[in-house]
Order: structure tokens, then C-alpha cells, then sequence
């Protein structure tokens, strides 16, 4: 028991914080910045919802999909996420219990009617599968049938239990939000499992110390919001630059929240060296000229070890990337993924994102212009 505390102490001394900090289970985080950790670098989906098979390569540093509505996007990184927060939250002592654990994160995450796994099986299929394959060669690899009500078959490689932290944020921010943790455990209510999971790691308080590049980072957010997040009383507040008034998230604009969203998970540590960071339509409710800002505060993360994987329909996030990765990539690798419906869900991969050739923003935007042409240089009815 001593030690115990002892490392709960040791954990402590990282935080700004007077008390305890724990996780699930009741024991003490493991917020050792140094532990080795493995990426995904490549997901192999079949049979899933409404894809039939895909095979995506996937960068160590920026990953953008791109397609229309219902091309999948969605159901690509709930795969991702649910089998990687599914073996890392669960209890390490069995292989039964580890797989019980990436049940539940599957239940939870998809939400199919009534908890039956086998519902999110591609319609007319007998079985479905998905596999992920890290950088240091190890794999995981679930499989289930239609007729599945809970089961699923897991095998992974030991080296993965513990070695990658990740992120989900989902669409609807969650900043603004008070006691949703309490109400998701205690009640049934119709909300995914990832909104509970970044409820609790926004909840963190903010670490004593950060490296002089994420501290960087930090300043240029915070210069977007034009003040710093304090966490008080388990509440989030913006607190004003140039008054030092504290704003309550509620008051503040979907942009501002976003921002806060990124901004937190970063001082707090939950966002750091080795993380996946995943982002589902970053730039929702937010201004083109900050999401920019929201694009180069991703970039500066992914060089400092943070895989990021989004997903957009927005203009200026995908452009801004593909500027990035055509003039200013450095060493690293952006993958650009494309889904969409030919013949059933299909896709088209490129590390520069000006030779997609089905890239439905360009196309809108085209059609856009040249519908402006139209009507710029059509004769006037007399």
C-alpha cells in the first residue's frame, strides 16, 4: 500500500493539483512522458457498416479524410478508436478480460440497437473484421458475425497493451458541458463513449511543466482564445487576457470552445509525445481565418510526436494541409484519404492532396465558381 502511494505522490509532483489523481479503476495514472509507445500505421476494415473493404496506410504524423456524407469517414476511426481504447482501458490480467473490454468499447462506441455487435456488420454479410497493424510490426485483429450479440474474437500482440494513448474528440464540444461524467455512469443515455472519455480528460488539471515546443503551441492558442483556460471548482472558465475576468464556457462561441478543447488536452497531458490525437470535423462552427490557426496548432503537434487523424468537409482545413504537406512537409508524411461510393465505398490515397482526383471539396468549390461565372456574365432579362 505504501508504495502505492508513493506513486500517486510521484504523479502528483507533474500536476498543479491538491489532490489525488486517479483513473477507472481507483489507481494511480501512469503520466510518465517517456513510456514507449506504438502507432497505427495501417487498418484493414471489412465488412463494416456500410464498407465492404479497406485497406488504409496510415502516416506516424498527419492523417485527413476527406468524402461526402456517408462514405464512411465516421466508422474508419470509431474502428481505429474503439479496438485502441478498448485494449488499453481494459483489465491486463486475461485474455478473456482484455477481449471483454474491447467488446464493451465496441457497444459503446457504435451504440448498435440493443448492444448487439453483430448489427454493425455490413448488411447481407456473415462476418465482419478489422485489423491494425503499429509501427513496430504488432497487430490486432477483432472478428465477428452477424449473429454476434457481444462476442467478438480478439488477438493482438502483447507489446500493444499499454503503448498507445489516444484521444477521440468528437463533433459537439464538450467543454461547456457540467456532470456529464456522473450522468453517462450512472444512466443510460443516448450519447457514444468517446464523450465520456474526453469529459474526464478535459476534467484534468493542467501539468506544472511543459517542453519549450508544446509550451510554444500553448502561447499560440492561447492567443486565438486571447486568454488561458483555468480549471476551478472541476469547472472550465477562459479567463481574459486583457481584464482577467472569468468567462463561463457556456458564453463563449463554438470556435472559442473548440479551441479550449485542443488547448486543454494539451496542458494537461492527455495530448502529448506518442499520443493519436483523433478529431472528427475539427473545424465545426469555427471560422475559416481560426481554422487555419486550429490547422498550423495540429501541424506543430504532429512534429512533436502527436499522430493527429481528422476528418473534414471544410475547405480551408484540407487546403491548409495540403499547402503544408506540398511546400512545407519537412520530414514528415501527411496521407491524404478519400472515400467514396463506386460501386460500394472506395478509396483513393495520396501524400499530396492536389492529385485526389475525387476530392468533393474541390469539386463544390468549382461548381461554386462557375456557377458565380453564370450569373456574372448572363444578359440581363429586359
Amino acid at each position: 500500500m505504501q508504495n502505492i502511494q508513493n506513486g500517486i505522490n510521484s504523479s502528483l509532483k507533474d500536476y498543479d493539483v491538491g489532490i489525488d489523481l486517479l483513473n477507472d479503476k481507483g489507481e494511480a495514472n501512469d503520466f510518465n512522458d517517456d513510456i514507449k509507445t506504438v502507432r497505427p500505421v495501417r487498418i484493414i476494415i471489412e465488412n463494416i457498416m456500410g464498407i465492404g473493404d479497406l485497406d488504409i496506410d496510415l502516416s506516424s504524423a498527419v492523417n485527413v479524410f476527406i468524402g461526402e456524407n456517408g462514405t464512411g469517414k465516421t466508422s474508419v476511426i470509431k474502428c481505429l478508436y474503439s479496438l485502441i481504447a478498448g485494449l488499453m482501458d481494459a483489465d491486463h490480467q486475461t485474455k478473456m478480460k482484455l477481449q471483454n473490454g474491447v467488446e464493451q468499447k465496441i457497444q459503446q462506441v457504435f451504440r448498435p440497437e440493443n448492444n448487439k455487435i453483430g448489427n454493425i456488420v455490413k448488411e447481407g454479410i456473415i462476418n465482419a473484421s478489422v485489423r491494425i497493424i503499429f509501427d513496430n510490426g504488432k497487430e490486432m485483429h477483432v472478428e465477428f458475425g452477424s449473429s454476434a450479440a457481444s462476442h467478438v474474437n480478439l488477438d493482438y500482440d502483447d507489446e500493444i497493451k499499454s503503448g498507445c494513448p489516444i484521444v477521440y474528440i468528437p463533433p459537439k464540444e464538450m467543454v461547456s458541458v457540467d456532470g456529464f461524467v456522473s450522468l453517462y455512469e450512472n444512466y443510460s443515455i443516448s450519447f457514444e463513449e468517446m464523450y465520456n472519455r474526453i469529459a474526464r480528460q478535459l476534467s484534468m488539471p493542467a501539468k506544472k511543466h511543459l517542453s519549450d515546443e508544446i509550451q510554444v503551441i500553448v502561447d499560440d492558442l492561447a492567443e486565438l482564445i486571447e486568454g488561458k483556460v483555468i480549471l476551478h471548482n472541476g469547472r472550465l472558465y477562459l479567463e481574459e487576457k486583457e481584464t482577467g475576468h472569468l468567462l463561463e464556457m457556456g458564453l463563449l462561441s463554438e470556435g472559442y470552445k473548440k479551441i479550449i478543447t485542443l488547448l486543454q488536452l494539451v496542458v494537461n497531458g492527455n495530448i502529448k509525445r506518442g499520443s493519436v490525437l483523433i478529431w472528427d470535423e475539427p473545424e465545426t462552427n469555427m471560422n475559416p481565418k481560426m481554422s487555419v490557426k486550429l490547422v498550423n496548432a495540429l501541424n506543430a503537434l504532429a512534429k512533436n510526436g502527436v499522430q493527429v487523424i481528422i476528418t473534414t468537409h471544410d475547405y480551408f482545413v484540407a487546403q491548409e494541409f495540403g499547402l503544408i504537406a506540398k511546400y512545407d512537409a519537412g520530414d514528415m508524411r501527411y496521407c491524404f484519404n478519400s472515400l467514396y461510393k463506386e460501386g460500394g465505398i472506395r478509396l483513393e490515397s495520396n501524400d499530396d492532396l492536389f492529385e485526389i482526383f475525387h476530392n468533393p471539396i474541390m469539386e463544390e468549390f468549382d461548381s461554386l465558381y462557375e456557377r458565380e461565372n453564370i450569373l456574372r456574365w448572363k444578359e440581363p432579362e429586359i
